[in-house]
């Protein structure tokens, strides 16, 4: 465990710890009476008493399974790599919830590869209510803006692309040590600001079956440049940012009102984009260093939701601003606009449609040239991602059925989705599977090989 991490647990062990001491029974802090939220489990016994004891839960899931691949069952793909996924894996949810603080810890577990610890903390944060403020802080998973998934206002938290196996947003979203202030100005009306003290960006596979497109990519510009200038392999060297510092911290303010029936959201953050950038830096005839890192950006977005005509509308639309203005840096992606506009509604016989498009223009592209070094000059302007679901719920809602579609407008490339879930009080059974088509360049073209078919059996508590 790296310091950094030690830390964080220490800190959050240290949290809780407080929290149950906190939530047993905390003083005034001249702040006005608390405000106890619906789910905080604790009320006040009478006007001036103390608050009551604090309540503790356990929670969790114990779930085993597979998954198999189309191209290992055809023989297609060599047996002896075969790959079944987590056949066991848990979760354990610990809260402690009082008058004046709350606490939750999470831990999963599973089965892992030869010299890792099979257990992990998913969240564990603790959070205190002072009059009309929150206050929180430890690991923690926090959704901005209103889309129903990967919306571009939603900037706090990374998400884990290293197994398109797993499609739950909340599951591949990874948690980051921040801290949480929220301030209620008035009924329905808030101000929230966070701060995270490091960096993370997405994380990718690095060999296996989900490597992305955009490593062969690199791969093809590398080799280009190698050509071009007469470097030999063996002077190409390759390095990473490391972004767990406080150099490399970020911090971000959301509002949120409502005005009618019309939910209205506006942010700012100022971080890092997610998604490495790269850098390539050439000695002809003599060495190529190839680096990636990471760009600073400015965000500004706002949002909205509203129901119109039985259709529950969201939107959101934002700015990116890097310290590319001219668009003519190599090793920083350009400025763009960043959009998500979606709806869901009941069709028929209790049959849901969500819809939603989501995508990015990409500005100054006149900028972007035919520089070997520019690592956007191989991408497309505009990236556009259409996402539908389409659910439901039958036989007294014990059985789900449920199609998602995934198609990338510009690659003409898609990720087909079906899955049928069974549940009966605490039992649950699901059957899934996922179909990768279209255009290899794509970026989930890319995996049309990876066709998959996975099941499981959990049982909750």
């Amino acid at each position: 465990m790296s310091l950094s991490k030690r830390a964080v647990a220490t800190a959050c062990v240290a949290f809780i710890c407080l929290a149950c001491a906190f939530a047993q029974g905390a003083p005034s802090f001249g702040f006005g009476d608390a405000e106890t939220p619906a789910d905080a489990g604790s009320s006040m016994d009478g006007a001036g008493s103390a608050p009551s004891a604090a309540s503790v839960r356990f929670s969790g899931e114990i779930s085993a399974g597979a998954t198999a691949f189309a191209d290992e069952l055809s023989g297609s793909r060599s047996r002896d790599s075969l790959e079944l996924g987590d056949l066991f894996s848990g979760v354990l949810n610990l809260s402690v919830s009082g008058a004046r603080a709350d606490a939750y810890v999470s831990v999963e577990a599973e089965n892992a590869g030869s010299g890792e610890s099979p257990f992990g903390i998913d969240e564990a944060y603790v959070r205190a209510y002072l009059g009309k403020t929150d206050l929180e802080a430890g690991l923690r998973k926090l959704v901005w803006g209103r889309a129903d998934s990967q919306g571009p206002l939603d900037v706090v938290n990374p998400q884990d692309q290293s197994d398109l196996t797993i499609v739950d947003e909340m599951e591949r979203r990874i948690a980051r040590p921040l801290v949480r202030l929220s301030y209620s100005v008035a009924p329905m009306t808030r101000v929230e600001a966070v701060f995270l003290p490091s960096f993370r960006g997405e994380g990718f596979a690095t060999d296996g079956r989900w490597v992305p497109g955009m490593m062969s990519e690199l791969d093809a510009a590398v080799l280009q440049v190698m050509t071009a200038y007469a470097i030999d392999p063996a002077d190409v060297t390759r390095v990473g940012e490391e972004t767990d510092n406080l150099g490399h911290s970020q911090a971000g303010l959301r509002f949120t009102t409502t005005v009618g029936s019309v939910d209205l959201g506006a942010q700012y953050f100022y971080g890092y984009l997610k998604r490495p950038a790269v850098r390539l830096t050439v000695v002809p005839g003599t060495s190529l260093a190839v680096e990636t890192l990471y760009n600073r950006y400015h965000q500004v977005g706002l949002d909205c939701a509203t129901v119109l005509a039985g259709m529950n509308l969201r939107a959101e639309l934002g700015a990116n601003l890097t310290e590319d203005f001219d668009g003519e840096d190599p090793s920083v992606y350009n400025p763009s606009l960043v959009w998500s506009l979606g709806f869901d509604r009941d069709v028929i016989a209790g049959i849901n449609l969500n819809l939603q498009g989501s995508g990015s223009v990409r500005l100054m592209d006149d900028g972007v040239g035919t520089d070997p070094l520019d690592f956007e000059n191989r991408t497309d302007m505009t990236r556009t991602r259409i996402t539908a679901v389409v659910s439901g719920k039958f036989l007294r809602d014990e059985l789900e059925l449920k199609t998602t579609a995934i198609y990338g407008v510009e690659d003409g490339d898609y990720y087909l989705i079906p899955a049928a879930s069974w549940t009966r009080d605490d039992l649950s059974f699901e059957v899934s599977g996922g179909i990768f088509g279209g255009s290899r360049s794509g970026e989930l073209g890319c995996y049309r090989d990876n066709a998959y078919l996975k099941a499981s059996v959990t049982v909750s508590f």
